[in-house]
C-alpha cells in the first residue's frame, strides 16, 4: 500500500465479461497486512476453476478502507 493509514479489507477476482460476478472472493481472514511496510498477503483458497488458467481476461479488484 502507499498509504501507511489505508488498510486492505477485501478483495475478489472477477472475469471482464462478468464484472457482477465473483470467481473467488476474500475477506480479512485471509489477508494480512503489515502496516509500518504497507505490504500485504492475500490467501486465496484453491483450486478455483478458470481463476487463472483460462483465455478470458481477469481483474483482480481490492476493497480498501482508511483506520
Amino acid at each position: 500500500m502507499l498509504d501507511r493509514e489505508t488498510g486492505i479489507y477485501a478483495a475478489r477476482i472477477v472475469a471482464a465479461n462478468k464484472m457482477t460476478k465473483d470467481i473467488v472472493a476474500v475477506g480479512p481472514a485471509n489477508i494480512q497486512f503489515d502496516k509500518p511496510t504497507g505490504d500485504f498477503t492475500l490467501t486465496i483458497p484453491g483450486p478455483q476453476n478458470d481463476a487463472f488458467y483460462s483465455e478470458d481476461l481477469k481483474l483482480i479488484q481490492f476493497y480498501i478502507n482508511t483506520r
